[in-house]
């Protein structure tokens, strides 16, 4: 065993010295390496600096022969009592000079206008944002209301169906005061929901979001005057329109569209606040009806009952309608795909 153990010491001293020889190596190849890099890098710096010179030279040589060439031509002029040329040289010398403020003086308007648009376009930018952000709100607002109201209209339906309803779908049963009284009370819920939704398309709300749209009007005008008066400054070499004109066209009147259709969504052209108002003028009906019968001791004929289930299926279908109608931006629907799709171009830009 002690043999085993020198043998094994044997061995792992000479991995190690052959670990050590190797690494003795790589320091040696790692510092030759360095030495050659730094070497390299003192040639780049020394050829560097001689091109440096080299064209500093060049840059001065150049202007010590325009500035000898120049004064030569002076002197041929004047010794020769060349007029004209005297003049063209004079002409050029203003020419130059002009030439240089007016550039300056275009470049700095230029800057100064084009800081403006940048300003319009953001306000119109945060202004639009906000108020789709908003529009966005309550519309998503309105479409859990409707949600809602779907589901409490489908509620009172089976239940009316299964109280006063037989097995063969006659009316068997009409509902007394007490019913009544609760219809009446789920009406009143329906009429509420409504009247929230409704009050959405007048009153303060609209007149702070048209404000807000008209705000967004006086800064695309403001928009599109700045830019139309800074590309007049820079017309294009070519026979045709400028292609930054066109595309400036473009976006404004896309955003025209996009102001139309915000407004459509705002105030329910879009067919949503005709279907609510319309519900809404409904239910107030049957509430009448509904409050004479229960506490002033009116009639309800059989066939009003009949009606009045009956109805609340085009009740159903005409809130699922509404809902279809959230977010809509187009008036007319016989023209809806078309819209649909410049709507989606719309948004995208």
């Amino acid at each position: 065993e002690l043999e085993d153990v020198r043998e094994h010491d044997r061995r792992v001293t000479e991995e190690a010295e052959i670990a050590q020889r190797d690494l003795h190596q790589a320091l040696t190849e790692s510092q030759k390496n360095a030495s050659l890099l730094t070497e390299y890098h003192e040639l780049y710096d020394l050829q560097r600096k001689r091109l440096e010179k080299q064209i500093n030279l060049i840059a001065s040589e150049k202007e010590l022969w325009r500035g000898a060439a120049h004064t030569i031509a002076l002197k041929v002029i004047v010794e020769h009592k060349l007029a004209t040329s005297k003049r063209l040289s004079l002409a050029e010398q203003t020419w130059y000079t002009l030439a240089s403020h007016f550039s300056i003086y275009l470049m700095d308007k230029d800057t100064i206008e084009l800081t403006d648009v940048h300003k319009s376009a953001n306000a119109w930018r945060e202004i639009v944002e906000t108020f789709d952000r908003e529009q966005g709100q309550r519309e998503f607002e309105t479409t859990k209301n409707l949600a809602r109201l779907i589901k409490s209209i489908e509620t009172l339906r089976i239940a009316f169906r299964q109280d006063h309803f037989d097995l063969e779908g006659k009316l068997s049963q009409i509902p007394d005061p007490r019913k009544a009284i609760d219809y009446l009370n789920e009406i009143k819920r329906w009429e509420d929901s409504c009247t929230h939704e409704i009050e959405k398309f007048g009153g303060d709300t609209v007149l702070i979001n048209e404000e807000r749209m008209k705000k967004a009007d006086r800064q695309l005008k403001k928009w599109i005057d700045m830019t139309e008066r800074l590309l007049s400054r820079h017309p294009s070499t070519n026979s045709g329109d400028n292609t930054e004109q066109q595309a400036l066209r473009d976006l404004f009147e896309n955003i025209s569209i996009l102001h139309s259709q915000y407004r459509i969504r705002m105030t329910g052209e879009n067919g949503l606040a005709q279907t609510v108002i319309f519900f809404s003028n409904v239910l107030e009906s049957w509430s009448s009806k509904f409050n004479t019968y229960a506490y002033t001791g009116g009639k309800i004929s059989e066939g009003e009952w009949l009606a009045f289930y009956s109805q609340m299926d085009e009740w159903l279908e005409g809130i699922n309608k509404a809902v279809a109608f959230v977010g809509k931006s187009t008036k007319d629907s016989s023209d809806e795909l078309d819209e649909q799709k410049k709507g989606n171009a719309v948004k995208n830009m």
